[in-house]
């Protein structure tokens, strides 16, 4: 199973250095708006994004945990950016396996809690047919 845990701020015009300026993080990703992100497909908006990986090494629960923690130290900035753009959580986790389950724990409620911001899961299976 891999996957990552990602910071998602989108608009149509955003401002990158001061996402960056005001978060202290650097992007691991950055689509432009009008950017051709597939075949034929372009991005109808900006999107800076900031992710840690899931691995077999690093289980979903433990980066997700992490990545948390690492967030809630700068709520403050986070809600800030938040009224200025779309700002979101995003879970990918892809899988080999036709059914998984994963545990939140008290303490990533309340981190998530804390944070403010809003949470999406994508869970996409790729399951071999015999």
């Amino acid at each position: 199973m891999v996957g990552e845990c990602t910071l998602n701020i989108c608009g149509d015009e955003l401002d990158f250095a001061y996402i960056e300026k005001t978060l202290g993080l650097t992007a691991t990703r950055v689509i432009e708006k009008g950017q051709e992100i597939t075949l034929g497909r372009c991005a109808p908006s900006s999107i800076w994004s900031y992710s840690k990986s899931i691995n077999e090494e690093m289980p979903f629960e433990t980066v997700m945990k992490e990545f948390l923690k690492e967030l809630s130290v700068q709520k403050s900035v986070l809600q800030e950016v938040s009224l200025r753009y779309e700002t979101k959580i995003k879970c990918y986790i892809r899988s080999e396996s036709g059914q998984l389950g994963y545990e939140l724990d008290i303490e990533a409620v309340k981190l998530l809690n804390d944070i403010g911001l809003p949470v999406e899961f994508h869970i996409l299976y790729f399951v071999m047919v015999e």
